[in-house]
């Protein structure tokens, strides 16, 4: 899957000071993220 695939790398490539959160309006992307742990927005979306 690209979206899970696309996470994994910006996880890997995120450090704590330089990334605040991955932003999207795409569902799918935003589970992704969140499954590889990284820190999610999604202004607009509950």
């Amino acid at each position: 899957m690209i979206y899970l695939d696309s996470a994994e790398i910006l996880a890997r490539q995120a450090t704590a000071t330089e990334f605040v959160a991955f932003l999207t309006d795409d569902r799918r992307l935003l589970a992704a993220a969140k499954a590889v742990g990284l820190p999610v927005a999604s202004p607009g979306m509950a």
